[in-house]
């Protein structure tokens, strides 16, 4: 009765390592799937988040040219007044 039993639970015991040995590489190859992918979104996300900074850069950056170009002076006596008041 042992002997047949000690047979069951090692047939038992090989079916559940071959089973194991089946599916680790199958959970692996999900694993890297699912990880490339979210690296992609990832990196999506960051290049939208860089786009996104580079535009407000140069929106501020056209702001700053309109303002110095209104600030200027268009005529002599505007130079000759801000020079008074601003000094160089």
């Amino acid at each position: 009765m042992f002997f047949l039993w000690s047979k069951i639970k090692g047939g038992l015991f090989l079916i559940l390592w071959g089973a194991l040995g089946i599916l680790l590489p199958l959970l692996y190859l999900i694993g890297r799937k699912d990880g490339a992918a979210k690296e992609q979104v990832q990196k999506a996300e960051e290049a939208v988040k860089a786009e996104k900074i580079k535009a407000e850069f140069y929106k501020e950056m056209g702001e700053e040219k309109d303002e110095i170009i209104r600030n200027k002076p268009t005529n002599k006596s505007d130079l000759v007044t801000r020079l008074r008041d601003n000094g160089l």
